[in-house]
Protein backbone atom coordinates (compact mmCIF):
# COMPACT_ATOMS: atom_id res chain seq x y z
CA UNK A 1 0.00 0.00 0.00
CA UNK A 2 1.52 3.23 -1.32
CA UNK A 3 -0.54 5.11 1.54
CA UNK A 4 -2.56 4.54 4.24
CA UNK A 5 -6.37 5.35 4.54
CA UNK A 6 -7.71 6.76 7.16
CA UNK A 7 -10.85 5.40 6.27
CA UNK A 8 -9.72 1.99 6.40
CA UNK A 9 -7.87 2.73 9.72
CA UNK A 10 -11.44 4.33 11.28
CA UNK A 11 -13.42 1.13 9.62
CA UNK A 12 -10.98 -1.25 11.40
CA UNK A 13 -11.08 0.45 14.91
CA UNK A 14 -14.68 0.78 14.41
CA UNK A 15 -14.83 -3.14 13.91
CA UNK A 16 -12.74 -3.91 16.54
CA UNK A 17 -15.25 -1.94 18.58
CA UNK A 18 -17.96 -3.89 17.27
CA UNK A 19 -16.86 -7.05 18.45
CA UNK A 20 -16.94 -6.46 22.18
CA UNK A 21 -20.46 -4.42 21.93
CA UNK A 22 -22.68 -6.47 19.48
CA UNK A 23 -23.52 -8.92 21.50
CA UNK A 24 -24.25 -7.59 24.75
CA UNK A 25 -26.45 -4.72 22.63
CA UNK A 26 -28.22 -7.62 20.77
CA UNK A 27 -29.02 -9.46 24.24
CA UNK A 28 -30.47 -6.01 25.78
CA UNK A 29 -32.19 -4.97 22.97
CA UNK A 30 -34.04 -8.28 21.44
CA UNK A 31 -34.71 -9.19 25.20
CA UNK A 32 -36.63 -6.02 25.46
CA UNK A 33 -38.51 -6.35 22.58
CA UNK A 34 -39.40 -10.33 23.61
CA UNK A 35 -40.07 -8.73 27.30
CA UNK A 36 -42.46 -6.50 25.75
CA UNK A 37 -44.17 -8.80 23.01
CA UNK A 38 -43.12 -7.90 19.89
CA UNK A 39 -44.72 -11.14 18.13
CA UNK A 40 -47.70 -9.18 18.04
CA UNK A 41 -46.53 -6.81 15.89
CA UNK A 42 -46.72 -6.81 12.21
CA UNK A 43 -43.85 -8.32 9.95
CA UNK A 44 -42.90 -4.78 8.87
CA UNK A 45 -43.28 -3.26 12.24
CA UNK A 46 -40.83 -6.21 13.68
CA UNK A 47 -38.32 -5.24 9.98
CA UNK A 48 -38.53 -1.58 11.77
CA UNK A 49 -37.24 -3.02 14.88
CA UNK A 50 -35.00 -4.81 13.97
CA UNK A 51 -33.20 -2.17 11.70
CA UNK A 52 -33.35 0.00 15.05
CA UNK A 53 -31.19 -2.73 16.67
CA UNK A 54 -28.81 -3.23 13.98
CA UNK A 55 -28.04 1.15 13.75
CA UNK A 56 -27.90 0.86 17.74
CA UNK A 57 -25.07 -1.94 17.51
CA UNK A 58 -23.42 0.50 15.64
CA UNK A 59 -23.90 3.72 17.49
CA UNK A 60 -22.85 1.44 20.91
CA UNK A 61 -19.71 0.47 19.06
CA UNK A 62 -18.91 4.31 18.74
CA UNK A 63 -20.15 5.06 21.73
CA UNK A 64 -17.56 2.33 23.17
CA UNK A 65 -14.20 3.22 20.46
CA UNK A 66 -14.93 7.32 21.51
CA UNK A 67 -15.52 6.79 25.11
CA UNK A 68 -13.66 4.05 26.39
CA UNK A 69 -11.34 2.56 23.97
CA UNK A 70 -9.75 6.23 22.44
CA UNK A 71 -8.66 7.16 25.62
CA UNK A 72 -7.45 4.12 27.13
CA UNK A 73 -5.34 4.18 23.69
CA UNK A 74 -4.29 7.47 23.97
CA UNK A 75 -3.26 6.91 27.72
CA UNK A 76 -1.41 3.48 27.42
CA UNK A 77 0.16 5.15 24.11
CA UNK A 78 1.09 8.78 24.27
CA UNK A 79 1.62 10.12 20.57
CA UNK A 80 5.67 11.63 20.43
CA UNK A 81 6.35 14.88 20.56
CA UNK A 82 5.46 17.52 17.66
CA UNK A 83 7.88 19.50 15.84
CA UNK A 84 7.31 23.47 16.18
CA UNK A 85 5.49 23.02 12.37
CA UNK A 86 3.31 20.68 14.55
CA UNK A 87 4.27 17.55 12.71
CA UNK A 88 5.04 14.69 14.38
CA UNK A 89 8.66 14.08 14.66
CA UNK A 90 9.90 10.48 14.37
CA UNK A 91 12.27 9.01 16.33
CA UNK A 92 15.81 8.91 15.15
CA UNK A 93 17.77 5.31 15.82
CA UNK A 94 20.32 5.33 17.95
CA UNK A 95 23.43 5.32 16.63
CA UNK A 96 26.25 2.80 17.71
CA UNK A 97 26.43 -0.31 18.98
CA UNK A 98 23.22 -1.39 20.48
CA UNK A 99 22.82 -4.06 23.52
CA UNK A 100 21.39 -7.31 22.67
CA UNK A 101 17.83 -8.87 23.55
CA UNK A 102 19.77 -11.89 25.24
CA UNK A 103 23.27 -12.97 26.08
CA UNK A 104 24.34 -16.53 25.51
CA UNK A 105 24.59 -18.70 28.48
CA UNK A 106 28.31 -19.56 28.80
CA UNK A 107 28.51 -21.03 32.03
CA UNK A 108 28.47 -24.57 32.12
CA UNK A 109 26.61 -26.08 35.55
CA UNK A 110 28.45 -29.02 37.45
CA UNK A 111 25.58 -30.77 37.50
CA UNK A 112 25.77 -30.91 33.54
CA UNK A 113 29.03 -32.02 32.74
CA UNK A 114 29.19 -35.71 31.52
CA UNK A 115 31.46 -38.06 33.25
CA UNK A 116 33.04 -41.32 31.95
CA UNK A 117 33.43 -44.33 33.48
CA UNK A 118 36.16 -46.70 32.54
Amino acid sequence: MLRPSRLIEHLALMSFSMFPTNEVSRIVWFGLLDALGHDALSSSARWALWTVGFVGAFVGAAVFRYGFDRPVQTWLNPSPPRGRSGIRRRRRPRQGRQAPLCRPNTRVEPSLRISTVV
